[in-house]
Order: C-alpha cells, then structure tokens, then sequence
C-alpha cells in the first residue's frame, strides 16, 4: 500500500493550503483528470492560477479524487497489453472493486459499471472518472454485473449481491428494483444476459 502524509510546522500557520502542498504535490500531473471546479480550486490553491481563495468544499473533493486515483487498488488500465498498469479512480471512492463490466458499445459510449463494497460506481469516458450510481446502500456489497447485449437501446442492467439477491435497472443505473428468484443462496458470484435477455445466476 501506499502511505502519504504531511508534517505540522508551526511558521506555517499563516501559509494557505501548506498541508495540502505537502499532501498532494506528488499528484499535480493528474489535475487533468479532475472535474473542472476541484481543477480550478486545486491550481488556485498551488498558485498555479490565478484567483479568489478556492471554496474549501472543492478542495476537499479534489483531494479525496486525488487520493482515490493514487491509491494501490480499484480499476486500473493498461495500454500495451498487459506491460504496464495505472490506476484509473478519479470519483472511485471506494477502491474495493468486486465486478466490473463494459457496455457492448464501448467503443462508441465507453461506458464501464463497477460493484464495490458500498455499491456501483460508472464511468461514461473509459474508466478516467467516476461517479456513484444510486444504489440501495443497504444492499451492498455488489458482486457481480450484468449487463444486456442491446443496452444501448434498452438500458438493461443486473446486480448481483452478497445478502440481498438480485437486483435489475431498465434505465441505464439510473434506478433499481430487486427481483424475486428462487435461489439457494442470496450470495451471487455471476450473472450474465442470456440471448434471450434473462439472466443467468451463480
């Protein structure tokens, strides 16, 4: 794992934002990635823009992204076919990722959907930047994903849980409802679309 941290120095009492220089220095070649408020917010604090004093609810924002994309787990890319990985978690903050599945366009939406701990997180730009799906929380932890081969026209989506059985979204993960199967154990490891678009469990 990694460990990042900054030190108190009392004559930096004054100084604005002196711990968060020490905290994220090191990931000032990531600002990219950030949404365009939290950038703002960062490279003002860094002095590397101009402008007022940044609204301290962004730069909490930003470093919690900032930290998640550093961080050891979670969704990570690789670009020459297996060589070399990095981690791609900006707004993935939970980084205990259990499935992860791709829309069957992704070459034109490039849409991914990942189970973690705390529930489903998506990306609509290939995995650069996240934000969590309104999943019922007491639900989680999410398993597994399905996802249907017509998606782009049907907006079909599955979640598999670890308690709480099988749950299904008709409008891309914008909503979900739990369905009743007969199931020897609420615990769903895989769920795939059949071509008959009815899923299948395990």
């Amino acid at each position: 794992f990694r460990v990042v941290h900054a030190t108190g120095v009392e004559s930096e009492m004054e100084l604005p934002f002196a711990a968060l220089h020490q905290l994220c220095g090191s990931m000032l070649d990531m600002l990219d990635a950030l949404p365009e408020p939290q950038r703002d917010a960062v490279s003002t604090a860094f002095g590397l823009t101009s402008g007022s004093s940044p609204d301290g609810l962004l730069i909490g924002l930003a470093v919690l992204n900032l930290l998640a994309a550093t961080a050891e787990d979670g969704v990570f890319i690789s670009a020459d076919y297996g060589q070399h990985w990095i981690a791609w978690n900006f707004g993935l903050v939970d980084s205990d990722v259990f499935s992860l599945v791709l829309s069957p366009d992704f070459s034109a939406d490039k849409t991914i959907f990942v189970g973690t701990e705390s529930g489903i997180f998506r990306s609509h730009n290939g995995g650069q930047s996240w934000q969590e799906v309104d999943f019922p929380m007491d639900a989680a932890p999410v398993l597994s994903l399905g996802i249907s081969p017509n998606y782009a026209t049907d907006g079909h989506l599955l979640a598999g849980t670890e308690e709480h059985g099988v749950f299904v979204s008709h409008d891309n993960g914008q909503s979900w409802q739990q369905i009743q199967v007969d199931l020897l154990s609420n615990a769903i490891h895989a769920i795939q679309f059949t071509s008959a678009l009815t899923p299948q469990l395990h």
